[in-house]
């Protein structure tokens, strides 16, 4: 199963609950490293179709990795684990840059100074061309 970390994911999951009582509460739980977690409610449509959404994370740098989840239902003061698995992280946008080595050269042909000397006004003005 595929996620991506720049926009929300919508997954679904069929669960088959028999003999409950009560309403069953579902949540996804998505392990991002050994001391974060990510806990999202889901909700029980009709068919009995769990949909979570995952929100979007771009805080997170795990593009191209694995991530592990799983869907939990309590129910009746029951807890379930019916799935539990890896998601991959997938790239939407990837951006890279490389080095670009540049040498600078001064021509030294490019500058040059001329003296011109007006005798009329006993002036001398240098040019640079």
């Amino acid at each position: 199963m595929d996620i991506s970390l720049n926009k929300d994911n919508e997954l679904k999951f069929k669960l088959n609950i028999e003999g409950a009582k009560q309403k069953p509460n579902v949540r996804f739980l998505l392990n991002i490293s050994d001391n974060l977690s990510i806990m999202t409610n889901g909700i029980l449509e009709e068919g009995g179709i769990a949909k979570v959404i995952i929100p979007k994370m771009p805080f997170i740098n795990k593009a191209s990795s694995s991530l592990n989840g799983k869907v939990e239902v309590i129910v009746d003061g029951q807890h379930f684990v019916p799935w539990e698995g890896s998601l991959h992280v997938k790239e939407d946008l990837k951006v890279e840059a490389t080095e670009v080595n540049v040498e600078n050269k001064i021509d030294e042909n490019k500058i040059k100074v001329s003296a011109v000397h007006n005798e009329d006004e006993e002036k001398t003005a240098f040019y640079l061309f």
